[in-house]
């Protein structure tokens, strides 16, 4: 599994992939995303439930399948949120 993160800055948009879990939640929380819990809405493909939640962040979102079929996790910060989703 692998994770990025979409964050809107006055430059544009930034793409943050990591692959380790433990790599991807220590830059987050030097983001100022700390983790809130774990998602547990079941109603969410099965690679989405159990993934953290961040303060300030929308997601655990499907991101589809890496060039190695690998599942990818996807969180966006609240600004690149709206305006991806407008």
């Amino acid at each position: 599994m692998s994770f990025e993160f979409i964050q809107s800055t006055d430059e544009g948009m930034v793409r943050v992939a990591i692959e380790s879990e433990g790599d991807f939640l220590a830059a987050m929380e030097i983001r100022g995303h700390p983790v809130t819990g774990l998602c547990r809405r079941t109603v969410l493909r099965p690679e989405l439930q159990g993934q953290p939640m961040f303060a300030g962040a929308c997601g655990p979102m499907w991101g589809g399948l890496g060039a190695d079929g690998t599942p990818i996790i996807r969180y966006e910060d609240v600004r690149a949120y709206a305006q991806l989703s407008a």
